[in-house]
């Protein structure tokens, strides 16, 4: 069990202020003022791959420590103790000399190199100077547009503050990235009010979104919200070919995590590893890009064959025997969830007919098959079927008919009776 009790605060500016607050402290954060006083900080960093360019862009800053028994405490536990001391903007200044001076043996071989530095939302709210930062970069020999300054924005209740904040900094001639964001309490708004440089989306939605279609649609509208916002993407948490594979193809513009290289003191990153990894990397994207390319030409030139197979059979039925036509195709071809037939307005003519071994979600009362006479028209399958456009294959969405993921092919023809006919083929995905 952890043990919190009151004791008089080290640092004399802050004794009284903390005597009386009555602040909690923790034995282990007195730690903090050696740490602050002997600069026994370290900072580490982890490439961030602008993948697009086919390289190392920059890096991200971590700053690490030691306690007493010899264990790593980290850049978040020390904000920590030393916002119970009030000493957060000492420990946060601290972090920024030591990242920069870091960064600049990297900067030094690099001038185009860029550098990624977290300022704590609780550093914000302590008065946090741009001045004394500019400074700090000015003797490190480093421009501020050179810098990205990390924000948590969930952790800003005070929307003007983290606005205010992230102006004066811009001005200054910083990046401004926004980090963590899509999940907790992320607001989307914020993105246009902010107007962050850089998005970085959190690592839980990264983690194996390779095989997660619900992360995968979550980053695809994360990104082109932010790519419409004027921000680039950084995928966080890439750990595996994978889901770096991934991230390119939903667009993230540069990705950083331990499949290139797990942050590390500047001079022990492997740029000859990290270089390999992105030019094996990138064959394997262009070799998945044209079997994706095949693959979808031929499920395209497939589907429309089935359908074309199915209007063959309406027709040889004739005028009023296209019920059965339909339901002997939800049969014959498994990966059918259901087939239906529209008229020229996008009313549908017929029942929907259901494969019988789909499951239908639990959620009766929202997904059931439409019903004959139902008004398809402002479907995308019927309204993009255009005068000089036949056929057409939406993209996988949600299915209104069984609550699973499809996709809905269309195509015109004219009835055995001349009508203009449209049939639609729900398709397993």
């Amino acid at each position: 069990m952890e043990v919190l009790f009151i004791v008089p605060v080290k640092a004399r500016a802050n004794v009284q202020l903390f005597l009386q607050a009555e602040i909690m402290i923790r034995p282990e954060d007195y730690i903090i003022e050696d740490i602050i006083n002997s600069g026994q900080v370290a900072a580490l960093f982890q490439p961030m791959v602008f993948i697009k360019k086919k390289r190392v862009a920059g890096y991200r800053a971590f700053c690490r420590s030691c306690g007493t028994g010899g264990d790593v405490i980290d850049e978040v536990s020390m904000i920590l103790s030393a916002d119970r001391l009030g000493l957060v903007l000492q420990i946060e200044r601290l972090f920024r000399k030591k990242a920069l001076e870091g960064f600049s043996f990297f900067h030094k071989r690099d001038r185009n190199a860029i550098v990624s530095t977290a300022v704590s939302s609780m550093a914000v709210k302590s008065g946090l100077s741009v001045k004394s930062f500019l400074d700090t970069a000015k003797s490190a020999g480093i421009d501020p547009s050179g810098i990205i300054i990390e924000l948590v924005e969930s952790e800003f209740e005070d929307t003007v503050m983290l606005c205010r904040f992230a102006s004066t900094w811009r001005d200054a001639g910083f990046m401004i990235a926004m980090d963590d964001f899509g999940t907790g309490s992320s607001n989307w708004d914020r993105i246009a009010l902010v107007k962050p440089d850089l998005v970085k989306l959190d690592r839980s939605i990264i983690e194996g979104i390779s095989d997660d279609f619900l992360k995968q649609e979550v980053s695809r509208s994360l990104i082109s919200l932010a790519h419409k916002a004027g921000a680039l993407v950084v995928a966080n948490g890439i750990a595996s070919c994978d889901d770096a594979l991934k991230m390119m193809e939903l667009d993230a513009d540069i990705l950083q995590g331990d499949y290139f290289s797990v942050p590390g003191n500047a001079g022990e990153i492997r740029h000859d590893n990290i270089n390999l990894k992105i030019v094996k990397l990138s064959q394997r994207y262009r070799e998945r890009q044209v079997a994706c390319r095949l693959r979808n030409l031929e499920a395209r030139m497939e589907t429309l064959s089935i359908m074309d197979r199915i209007i063959d059979e309406i027709l040889s039925r004739g005028m009023y025997r296209a019920d059965e036509a339909i339901a002997g195709a939800v049969v014959k071809y498994g990966n059918i969830e259901c087939v239906y037939i529209l008229d020229d307005a996008g009313i549908q003519i017929t029942e929907t007919v259901l494969n019988s071994s789909i499951r239908i979600s639990g959620v009766a009362r929202i997904f059931h098959p439409d019903s004959i006479y139902s008004d398809q028209s402002n479907k995308g399958y019927y309204l993009n079927l255009m005068p000089d456009i036949e056929s057409y294959i939406s993209e996988p969405y949600i299915s209104a008919a069984t609550g699973n993921v499809c996709v809905t092919a269309s195509k015109r023809y004219i009835s055995a009776g001349g009508e203009g006919r449209i049939l639609c083929v729900d398709l397993s995905t």
